[in-house]
């Protein structure tokens, strides 16, 4: 790792465990390290490598099991790291040439990292919309459906990295309904700030009216605060012969109240360490949200007013 303190050592940490990743040299089902044995082995503080860990495991690449430790999971999220070998290719070349050329090998990496800088920069400016929310919200699946609907770039910031620096987050932001009381307490009355609202969809709510009356039925997230106004929805809409629950992992009796559900509805961010802490005759769902229609007509206006400013 570099450690003159250019780039901060958690992102080393975290990129080049992607790259082990995206070239097969760590492979889903592979351990790693525990916190405590990387923290010995790099002379790093724990709390960095435990954020890393976290990080890895909200973008779907680790799995955190209790008894198991952490392990690259065999998910998608892994599966599409491979794109990157090109990319590693690229800079290779790029590397050897400028090597060829006579530069040193500390020329080039200061050269790539301030090219690197004004890359970010030009592109944090080309963004059209800015999502801002917590990333428990299943904020991949979110993101995808802004792209899908708008076809514009959309650039993420947590909400625990907006609050420091509102003026950074652009004109244009989009956030759900979690999200929105934060988002209007940081930024400018003039910004434009798009809210979704997330629905459970129909055919979950059909299922979830044919248990049996009593049967306890749970919502998990990372954070209760993730699935709390899920819990209301099935209420609103007359699930009530179950014992419904929403629940957050970051609660301490969260363990023992898994063991004693017979239904699990988790969000994909908190669905690998579900399974590990359920009963055996529990059944486990990935809990799928929806976005609102009227939160996809506001989408569809934003990109449209995006599309005239840009004529303009």
């Amino acid at each position: 790792m570099i450690a003159d303190g250019t780039i901060p050592i958690g992102m080393q940490l975290r990129e080049q465990l992607r790259w082990l990743m995206a070239t097969e040299q760590l492979k889903p089902g592979d351990s790693l390290p525990s916190v405590r044995d990387l923290s010995d082995q790099l002379g790093v503080a724990r709390i960095t490598l435990n954020a890393v860990y976290t990080e890895l495991r909200e973008q779907g690449l680790v799995r955190m099991g209790r008894g198991r430790g952490t392990e690259v999971a065999n998910s998608d999220a892994v599966r599409q790291l491979a794109r990157l070998k090109r990319l590693l290719a690229i800079l290779d070349t790029a590397f050897d040439s400028a090597m060829a050329e006579g530069f040193s090998a500390q020329e080039v990496a200061v050269a790539a990292q301030v090219r690197g800088v004004l890359l970010t920069i030009r592109a944090k400016e080309q963004d059209a919309i800015v999502y801002v929310d917590d990333p428990a919200h299943e904020a991949d699946t979110i993101i995808r459906r802004i792209r899908e609907i708008t076809g514009l770039p959309v650039r993420f910031v947590p909400l625990d990295q907006a609050a420091p620096n509102p003026t950074g987050l652009g004109e244009r932001i989009v956030t759900t309904c979690f999200g929105w009381p934060f988002v209007q307490a940081i930024v400018a009355p003039e910004t434009e700030i798009v809210v979704l609202g997330l629905s459970i969809r129909t055919r979950m709510l059909l299922d979830l009216m044919q248990y049996p009356a009593g049967a306890v039925v749970l919502f998990v997230g990372r954070k209760r605060s993730a699935v709390v106004g899920i819990l209301h929805e099935a209420e609103r809409a007359g699930v009530d012969q179950v014992q419904l629950e929403a629940l957050g992992l970051d609660d301490p009796a969260a363990a023992e109240r898994l063991r004693q559900a017979d239904h699990v509805y988790a969000l994909c961010s908190a669905y690998d360490e579900v399974l590990d802490m359920v009963s055996p005759g529990c059944r486990v769902h990935r809990l799928e949200l929806a976005l609102e229609s009227a939160g996809e007509a506001s989408l569809l206006a934003l990109a449209q007013r995006h599309m005239c400013c840009k004529k303009g």
